[in-house]
C-alpha cells in the first residue's frame, strides 16, 4: 500500500466517519454526559485502513476483510475460512455487524447459561481483544507477537500511530500492538457494523410496510415458530434479534470438518472452570438475525447451506435419521422446541420476514429520485 493511497483513504474514511457521525460516546460513572474521544474518528479511520491492510498478515495477503466481506455483512460466504498459510480455520466465519452490542462474557443466572463475549464461544470479551484474535491466530493470519509489531512498524503510514497514540507508541511492541486493537475496535464501533438500515427498521419507523407475507412472518416468529426465545429483540426502539446467549441447539455435525469430532464449543472458553465447561459443551453464542439472509453457510460450523434448510431442521430437531446424530444431548437447551409443525407455507413466510432483517434497504421514495 504506496502512502500516497494511505493517505487518500485515511481523509476519505474520516470525511465519511463524520458525515455518519459517529463518534463513540462513554459515559462516565460520575456523571450522566457523554465523553467523546477527540481523536476518535482519526482512531476509527486508521481502524478501517487496518482493517483493509493486506500486508499484516504472516505471509502477506490476507486482511480483516478478507474473511469479512462488507458486502457479505461481515461474513465470507465460505464454510470454513482459509488462513494466510492456506490452512483451513474450524469455525464459520461470524458475522461483525452489531457485534458491539455484546457484553463482556458473563453468567446469567436467571437463565442458566452464559452471556456476550466475542467469538462463537466468548473466549474474548471485547472487540479490541477480537481483532487481536485472527491477526495473532497460526492458522489465520499467522502472526507471532512479534512479526506483527514488525509488520505495523513496517506500514508506510506509522506515521498516523505516532500522530493519534503519541510519539512513544513504536517503541514497544505491546504498545503497539494494543493501538492497533483500540483503532480496529473503535472501526468496529462505528454504524458501518451497525447500520439499522433494513426493510424492518424502515418499516418500524413507518417509512414503508411490510407485506401480508412478511407480517405473517414476523408474527411466526414470535409465536409458533419459537425464534423469540433465544433472538429476542432487546434495545429499546433498535431490535438487535439476539440476546447473546449460549444455548447447545444439538447441530449435527459437519463431517468435512475436524474429522467428523464435534466442536465442544463454549467448552474451550479458557474462562471456565473444569466443572463450568461440563455444563459449556456444544453451547455457542447466539448469533443476531440481522443480515442472517447475507450469511450463508450457518451454525458454527457452516453444516447448513440455506436458511430453509436451518429452518426445517429447527422444525423437526427429532428428525435424527435426517440429521445424524445430536451433539451432546446432556446440554441441550432446555429453550430448544424440537418440533414445530411449520407447514410450507408458514416456513415460506417466516424466511420472507428473515429477509427484510438485511441492511442497506432502498426506500421506494428513495429510488424514484434516484431516477428522477
Amino acid at each position: 500500500m504506496r502512502f500516497s493511497d494511505v493517505c487518500a483513504a485515511f481523509l476519505s474514511a474520516i470525511v465519511l466517519l463524520c458525515a455518519l457521525n459517529t463518534a463513540a460516546q462513554v459515559d462516565t460513572p460520575d456523571s450522566q454526559s457523554p465523553v467523546i474521544d477527540p481523536k476518535q474518528t482519526e482512531k476509527a479511520a486508521l481502524g478501517n485502513i487496518l482493517f483493509n491492510d493486506a500486508s499484516l498478515s504472516s505471509p502477506p495477503g490476507q486482511s480483516c476483510a478478507t474473511c469479512h466481506r462488507p458486502d457479505m455483512a461481515f461474513s465470507d460466504g465460505k464454510v470454513v475460512s482459509e488462513g494466510a498459510n492456506k490452512s483451513l480455520g474450524v469455525r464459520n466465519t461470524p458475522s461483525l455487524m452489531y457485534a458491539k452490542f455484546s457484553t463482556a462474557f458473563y453468567y446469567e443466572e436467571w437463565r442458566k447459561t452464559w452471556v456476550g463475549g466475542q467469538f462463537w464461544d466468548g473466549r474474548a470479551d471485547t472487540l479490541a481483544e477480537q481483532a487481536l484474535g485472527p491477526l495473532l491466530n497460526p492458522i489465520e493470519m499467522g502472526n507471532s507477537r512479534q512479526t506483527l509489531a514488525a509488520n505495523l512498524r513496517n506500514l508506510s503510514y506509522q506515521n498516523l500511530f505516532v500522530d493519534i497514540y503519541g510519539k512513544d507508541v513504536l517503541a514497544n511492541d505491546e504498545t503497539l500492538l494494543n493501538a492497533a486493537a483500540d483503532a480496529l475496535q473503535t472501526f468496529q464501533m462505528t454504524d458501518t457494523f451497525a447500520p439499522f438500515t433494513s426493510k424492518f427498521d424502515y418499516a418500524q419507523k413507518g417509512l414503508v410496510e411490510l407485506t401480508e407475507q412478511e407480517k405473517w412472518g414476523r408474527k411466526l416468529y414470535d409465536t409458533k415458530a419459537s425464534c423469540i426465545d433465544c433472538h429476542a429483540g432487546m434495545g429499546d426502539d433498535k431490535l438487535l434479534f439476539t440476546q447473546f446467549s449460549y444455548h447447545n441447539i444439538l447441530t449435527p455435525v459437519n463431517v468435512t470438518l475436524n474429522n467428523g469430532i464435534p466442536d465442544q464449543g463454549a467448552a474451550n472458553n479458557p474462562k471456565l472452570s473444569e466443572d463450568e465447561r461440563k455444563l459449556a459443551l456444544g453451547r455457542f453464542k447466539t448469533p443476531t438475525m440481522r443480515n442472517v439472509a447475507k450469511t450463508a453457510p450457518y451454525m458454527h460450523n457452516g453444516v447448513f447451506k440455506t436458511l430453509r434448510e436451518v429452518v426445517d431442521y429447527y422444525n423437526d430437531v427429532d428428525d435424527r435419521k435426517r440429521w445424524g446424530p445430536a451433539t451432546f444431548p446432556e446440554t441441550k437447551s432446555h429453550m430448544l422446541r424440537t418440533k414445530l409443525d411449520l407447514t410450507d407455507e408458514e416456513i415460506e413466510a417466516l424466511i420472507a420476514f428473515l429477509e427484510t432483517l438485511s441492511d442497506g434497504y432502498e426506500l421506494p421514495q428513495n429510488k424514484a429520485t434516484a431516477s428522477q
